[in-house]
């Protein structure tokens, strides 16, 4: 069993998939053709913990958001609003309301957070961060990102209107 167990590993350790997550790395996504300039930015940080995505404005929401999303969440059966302590390490965690809902057809449950504009969220980022989700006194999810300044200067960019 131990000599299955330990092939299986080294197996993972040329899997260039499993690399990129034991590593964290940063997903851009361009908004749709023919979409208002400046709308629908999106960047997610991926990890074998989970993904953090960040979101700017899009239609009439001009607000943004940052979704944690893992195997570790809760995973309603319908989405509901869940009140939550969000740590960064700043030494001033907050306990907000925020939107719990599964992702469908997966084992992951997503919790999303309204940030009231692109330039909060923005402002927001730090090169390195790492977040601790709580649900009451029960540690739930401990999930963070590197690299986040060129991370920032991409959203940055695109929110502005210059494209991803």
């Amino acid at each position: 069993m131990s000599k299955i167990m330990l092939q299986d590993a080294v197996r993972m350790t040329d899997d260039p998939l499993y690399l990129r997550l034991r590593d964290g790395y940063w997903q851009y996504f361009k908004p749709a053709p023919g979409v208002k300039r400046g709308d629908y930015c999106m960047a997610a940080y991926g990890t074998l913990d989970g993904i953090i995505t960040l979101a700017g404005p899009g239609d009439d929401y001009r607000g943004a958001m940052l979704s944690l999303t893992g195997t570790q969440l809760p995973r309603p059966k319908t989405q509901s609003l869940i009140t939550v302590t969000l740590d960064d390490g700043d030494g001033n965690p907050s306990t907000v309301r925020a939107i719990n809902y599964a992702q469908s057809g997966t084992k992951l449950g997503t919790i999303a957070f309204a940030v009231p504009s692109a330039d909060a969220m923005l402002g927001g980022m730090k090169d390195t961060t790492h977040y601790r989700l709580t649900f009451g006194k029960n540690q739930a999810f401990e999930i963070g990102w590197k690299n986040g300044d060129e991370a920032r200067r991409k959203l940055k960019q695109c929110v502005s209107g210059g494209g991803a």
